[in-house]
């Protein structure tokens, strides 16, 4: 177990670096909405949960086998996926 403490609250760059994403994309996701932010004087802040929250809520692109493509949610892709574990 690490005894490093881990940070309430993250800097945007910190935010990039967690999700693969530009300065202008976090900030557009905040500014639209999408993305909880804390201003705490001139600094912007997101904290873990609201992080969390956010990868929770974006829709990931699902390939059917016949070739179709369609957009779904993750609660949507676990029901399917806890659906198709209680036919087996």
């Amino acid at each position: 177990m690490s005894d490093e403490i881990q940070p309430l609250l993250l800097r945007v760059g910190e935010v990039c670096s967690s999700l693969g994403m530009s300065r202008s994309a976090v900030y557009r996701e905040i500014h639209n909405g999408n993305l909880n932010a804390l201003k705490i004087g001139k600094s912007i802040r997101i904290s873990n949960e609201e992080l969390a929250r956010y990868v929770a809520s974006i829709p990931f692109l699902a390939v059917s086998k016949l070739g179709g493509t369609e957009l779904i949610t993750p609660a949507f892709a676990r029901a399917m996926t806890q659906s198709q574990s209680a036919q087996k």
